[in-house]
């Protein structure tokens, strides 16, 4: 099969490419990427800590679970760039 391309599809091209160039310039030349979790929360061995990782802020969150199914914010630790993840190693370790 042969595709022949008319004047007018050409020019309807180099428009199309032109135009979408022109609209990429004006883009930020700020980009926001993040890794993605892979085990972002874990609990403490007698459940009395929730960890959580602030992947965009950089901190391991730390919360006080309840009996009613809720969780309280009791501290942030800074642990630098981008954490996708958090282990429980002891009742006094989180890696």
């Amino acid at each position: 099969m042969t595709v022949s391309f008319s004047r007018l599809s050409v020019v309807l091209l180099s428009v199309t490419l032109l135009s979408s160039s022109s609209a990429l310039s004006q883009l930020p030349s700020y980009t926001l990427f993040e890794s993605d979790p892979v085990t972002p929360i874990a609990m403490s061995p007698d459940g009395s800590r929730l960890y959580a990782v602030n992947t965009p802020d950089g901190h391991l969150e730390v919360f006080e679970p309840n009996s009613a199914g809720w969780a309280t914010n009791i501290g942030s630790v800074p642990v630098g760039l981008e954490p996708v993840s958090v282990a429980v190693r002891n009742q006094d370790e989180v890696w």
